[in-house]
């Protein structure tokens, strides 16, 4: 979470409360990967929570780098991966789901860069004006294109698919990139996830409709 160790954690415990509910309502072994987005959302969080002590707590500065690694890991390759899978398998129209399924290929392509890029570049986490901004030397003219298909992993699922909830949930994703990309920008990735509460609460609300 964006604003303090104790909102990342308290996000944290929230989201894992919804994961686990969420897990519960699954009816068919299809639906678990879209079940634990709220989970994995929950770890994200977790982990901010770690970066946020360990930044401002001289005893906890062994811990600052491998938080802000596995936050990183979550955010710039977890979701792109997991998304086109998750919401492929919950689409019921065979030809969204084949078109979803084909964004896949964007999500691999940017979660193999942005692993590349962790391992090749040098980063540096700090606290600036209440949020966590991770700052890594990308190669600043691919920046553009790897946003690009990013969004087209991550918010391109939910949008594409026929569920009205999860069309929403596409739209809590890009309308929280456009606020975080206009008045978060160095904060952007920190600030993005505070939309992922919005989200898990759909998530649950999809499971639990569905197994009634």
């Amino acid at each position: 979470m964006c604003f303090s160790a104790a909102a990342s954690f308290g996000a944290s415990i929230a989201l894992t409360g919804i994961g686990i509910a969420s897990l519960k309502q699954v009816k068919e072994p299809a639906q678990y990967p879209f079940a634990s987005i709220p989970l994995i959302f929950g770890l994200q969080q977790c982990m901010e929570g770690v970066v946020w002590i360990s930044s401002t707590h001289p005893g906890w500065t062994d811990w600052l780098y491998p938080a802000s690694y596995g936050f990183l890991a979550v955010a710039q390759m977890i979701w792109p991966l997991l998304f086109p899978i998750a919401f492929g398998l919950m689409e019921k129209d065979p030809g969204r789901r084949k078109f979803i399924r084909l964004l896949q290929v964007p999500g691999i392509i940017i979660a193999a860069y942005f692993l590349y890029c962790l391992i090749s570049f040098p980063m540096e986490t700090r606290i600036t004006g209440h949020h966590v901004f991770y700052d890594i030397d990308f190669p600043r003219r691919l920046i553009p294109y790897a946003a690009g298909f990013y969004l087209a992993a991550t918010i391109g699922p939910p949008v594409i698919s026929t569920d009205v909830r999860m069309k929403f949930m596409g739209v809590i994703l890009l309308s929280g990139y456009l606020v975080a990309r206009i008045f978060f920008q160095p904060s952007l990735i920190s600030v993005w996830c505070f939309f992922g509460i919005a989200m898990s609460i759909i998530v649950y609300m999809v499971l639990r409709s569905q197994k009634s």
